[in-house]
């Protein structure tokens, strides 16, 4: 073989360093290298790319276009070659050059999932959502682990939707990669599908979502309890619970169904962090609760640890939803026996047996008890003494809490005494863990991620903003928020102590600083403007809705802005009609009144109750309460809202809705491009009955100066 002659001896050389040197990230001396390859021989177009490479990299893609278009005259079939002008083309803003050779490249090297991903994220930035899905999906081909692919993927599949193929490839993104913004997408791609992975490692990831509260449980549970209910013991169980209502089933009848629920660790997460919202399911566990007291009762030993854990596990749900499942005569008269044992043992400083203890707390909490230093003072197996964490130190923290609450407004008027009265009996919503919410650079930066095309007027924004949250419950929306704005200062006020106490409890647990006060928004008449308030799900609870409204306003900085939430009058007509049946059949506000109303609309079978049935907040004390039997509740109408809108010179930014939504509206009205005209809403609304089936959630913004009225239709 022929020695290479010196010149290119020497260029090798050359090259050998420059790579090094570039990929160590010195880049002058690379450069000059690459340079000094040109000098000697002009046709080492490599050097050509690799300096048009590092000027981008200097943040100068003029200049990376100029020197690897060069090269590509002198030869257009080299891959790498348009892959780099590709880059150099968007970093210029230029996504059609970028786009034209990215598929250059992709011609030349059809195997490169680099170039496959950095197409697929052009096009997606161009709006070409399918053509983008199809080069994700040739990048993961190419290389199967590929998390920013995968992520994109199943981000599109959702957009176009397509949940079920964007849960495939959500999951996959976190076993490729675990990053918060995976597992926030995990939460909503589970919450959307129709179809689950029947699979371990889904499972998993979903035991994972549940313990470690990557969303709200709300959009977990439903998919969580059906793949339970996918257990052939399980569901037998089930359909035997729901034929032998209101019989409870026997041990015998029971006993398979219980063995395969206490193996079920993904059962035990939903038990430990969220409500069981299926009815089927309640009643199954209902006759679990009620031989787990019959055992303890019978009981001369302690049980198995693994007994041990479920039962402990399913005393916290119970906790955890007030006690709403049903609770018969026989019942009655053994936890009374129980009770009293239980106390005399405490008291007396005898031994107690675990599962004891257990049998109570499935049936109220134990520091109802009044042993609360006997149950502190003794040691216990973990799951036991986590029980007594929730039912015993956490309820002490809350009246500790309570007693330092400030008091910012008096509380006379007749129906916030009877609403503050209702949720000191049930604070809600009563939860276990902080979903995160992620960070925004600024209020401005949010509405115009919620709201593209919205009429948002631009303002002075602090580097602190002073944000209200106006009847705050137990502290889920003032947590979400601090944490969308971390640098802003939080009030939040509510009317009931009970859910002040569990909120401040909350936050302080989570690190987050919120200020909290007891206040009647009608009485509202702090020293204090705001750069944002909020009231979701409140002022429709007041005597008078508008006059709360506008007690807020003058709260309100003058170009501040304003989240909301009414009740819509169409989509609560179904709950507006069981609230008239409740009212006709005698059923009262009591634990053991709502307990008989739930399972006389689950037993009715009736289509009208389905909606109500099948609604999360049917499966606690407070939550029923609240959907069904509060003391107060008005309904309002889109034309009330735009009255009220127009009187005080607010402009609506829009609404809070899922994307299908949003998008069935558009292609009804595409001459609405902002989705704020009030008019066209209530036509869709009328058409649509359940749009607003939660709540009309919208923001506003308060004027700062004459405004142009918008155009109506």
């Amino acid at each position: 073989m022929a020695e290479p002659d010196a010149a290119t001896a020497r260029i090798d050389d050359l090259f050998a360093r420059a790579m090094h040197n570039h990929q160590e990230g010195r880049l002058d001396e690379a450069e000059t290298l690459y340079r000094e390859i040109l000098e000697i021989d002009p046709r080492q177009l490599d050097s050509l790319h690799f300096l048009g490479a590092i000027a981008h990299q200097r943040g100068n893609p003029g200049a990376a276009v100029d020197l690897i278009g060069r090269a590509i005259a002198a030869n257009d079939r080299i891959p790498a070659y348009h892959a780099g002008i590709g880059a150099a083309y968007a970093a210029l803003g230029q996504r059609d050059k970028a786009i034209e050779h990215y598929r250059n490249a992709i011609a030349l090297s059809p195997d490169d999932w680099a170039v496959h991903n950095t197409l697929g994220d052009a096009l997606r930035e161009r709006g070409e959502l399918d053509a983008a899905a199809r080069h994700y999906a040739q990048a993961v081909a190419a290389k199967p682990d590929l998390a920013t692919a995968l992520h994109n993927l199943a981000v599109i599949h959702l957009s176009l939707g397509r949940p079920n193929e964007a849960l495939e490839a959500a999951s996959r993104a976190l076993a490729a990669k675990d990053t918060p913004d995976g597992r926030a997408l995990f939460g909503q791609c589970v919450r959307d599908a129709d179809r689950l992975p029947a699979v371990p490692a889904f499972r998993r990831l979903l035991i994972q979502a549940l313990r470690e509260a990557w969303a709200r449980p709300v959009g977990l549970t439903g998919p969580a309890l059906a793949l339970v209910k996918n257990e052939p013991a399980v569901a037998a169980g089930v359909r035997a619970a729901m034929m032998a209502w209101p019989e409870r089933l026997s041990p015998q009848a029971c006993g398979p169904a219980i063995a395969a629920l206490a193996a079920d660790e993904l059962l035990r997460a939903v038990l430990d962090t969220a409500l069981v919202n299926d009815g089927g399911l309640e009643r199954l566990l209902t006759s679990a609760r009620t031989i787990l007291l019959d055992a303890a009762v019978r009981t001369q030993s302690e049980v198995s640890r693994e007994m041990i854990g479920f039962a402990s596990s399913l005393a916290r749900q119970c906790f955890i939803n007030e006690y709403v499942f049903d609770v018969s005569e026989t019942e009655r008269q053994a936890l009374a026996w129980l009770r009293t044992s239980v106390r005399t043992a405490l008291a007396g400083r005898t031994p107690v047996f675990a599962i004891h203890l257990i049998a109570l707390a499935a049936y109220a909490p134990l520091h109802t008890l009044e042993r609360d230093r006997a149950l502190l003072d003794r040691r216990w197996l973990k799951p036991l003494d986590e029980l007594i964490t929730q039912q015993v130190r956490e309820p002490q923290a809350e009246t500790a809490l309570r007693a330092t609450m400030p008091r910012l407004t008096e509380i006379a008027d007749p129906v916030s005494l009877q609403v503050r009265q209702q949720y000191e009996d049930n604070p809600y919503p009563r939860w276990v863990s902080v979903a995160p919410t992620p960070p925004e650079d600024g209020v401005l930066a949010h509405l115009r991620g919620l709201f593209p095309n919205s009429p948002l007027r631009d303002i002075a924004e602090p580097d602190t903003l002073d944000i209200l949250v106006a009847g705050c419950g137990t502290g889920q929306q003032p947590i979400g928020t601090a944490q969308r704005f971390p640098k802003a200062r939080v009030l939040a006020i509510d009317l009931s102590l009970a859910s002040l106490a569990y909120a401040k409890r909350k936050s302080d647990a989570a690190g987050i600083p919120i200020e909290y006060g007891q206040a009647d928004i009608l009485e509202l008449a702090l020293d204090r403007r705001f750069d944002i308030v909020e009231s979701s799900g409140v002022l429709h609870h007041l005597a008078d809705p508008m006059r709360g409204w506008r007690a807020l306003l003058e709260r309100l900085k003058p170009g501040g802005f304003m989240r909301l939430g009414f009740y819509s009058e169409i989509a609560r007509s179904g709950i507006t009609a069981v609230r008239r049946i409740i009212a006709e059949r005698g059923y009262a506000m009591t634990p053991d009144s709502i307990r008989r109303c739930r399972q006389d609309l689950i037993s009715a079978n009736d289509p009208g109750f389905k909606s109500i049935v099948y609604s999360p907040d049917f499966y606690s004390i407070s939550a029923c309460r609240d959907l069904l039997f509060h003391v107060q509740e008005h309904r309002l109408t889109l034309p009330q809202i735009g009255a009220f809108l127009t009187e005080h010179e607010l402009t609506l930014l829009g609404f809070e809705l899922d994307a299908p939504t949003l998008a069935r509206y558009g292609a009804r009205f595409p001459a609405d491009a902002s989705m704020t005209d009030l008019a066209l809403w209530d036509r869709f609304e009328t058409e649509n009955p359940d749009t607003f089936r939660g709540m009309y959630n919208f923001w506003l913004q308060k004027a700062d100066g004459p405004l142009e009225r918008p155009q109506t239709t």
